[in-house]
């Protein structure tokens, strides 16, 4: 999974070269919808995987950010800390943008710019097609299908950069 994910970003021409890999196994998570009488429930389970087992030192991230001016990370925020602690300003330096436009990303600091991913439609289409798929004859060849769901980019301060 991890080749197939590098060899995809290569396509973009994105340099992977500082690509760390580690820990024996993917993080996973799983969203359980809520309804009306009960909030949505995200369950994490990252038990070693890369991003676990990840430590400081394996960083160099002067190196890593060396003609860099845009930087994104799973878990962003600590970053942004590390940035700011080590002298380098968001956006002015770098810019930042994270992923699921969580409510906490307009109350970081600087506010983090992100993509709105509906998960909500995303988990309802998985569910759909898995339930098409045991409906369907076992002996027929299965179709593989690009299903494309609507994102939208929520600008924040993170990414914005004052023009001079």
């Amino acid at each position: 999974m991890g080749d197939c994910t590098l060899m995809e970003i290569r396509k973009h021409v994105i340099n992977t070269k500082n690509v760390i890999r580690g820990g024996d196994r993917l993080g996973i998570y799983f969203m359980e919808t809520g309804d009306f009488s009960r909030g949505s429930k995200v369950v994490y389970d990252r038990a070693y995987s890369s991003i676990s087992e990840i430590q400081p030192n394996m960083l160099d991230w002067k190196k890593i950010l060396e003609g860099v001016n845009w930087f994104h990370w799973t878990g962003i925020t600590p970053n942004i800390n590390y940035f700011k602690k080590n002298g380098l300003k968001v956006p002015e330096d770098i810019a930042v943008i994270g992923f699921s436009n969580w409510k906490v990303s307009a109350l970081t600091s600087p506010s983090l710019s992100s993509v709105e991913q509906n998960g909500v439609k995303m988990g309802k289409k998985v569910i759909e097609l898995f339930i098409k798929t045991q409906k369907e004859n076992k002996e027929e060849k299965k179709e593989f299908k690009t299903i494309k769901i609507p994102t939208k980019i929520c600008l924040r301060e993170s990414s914005m950069r004052t023009k001079t």
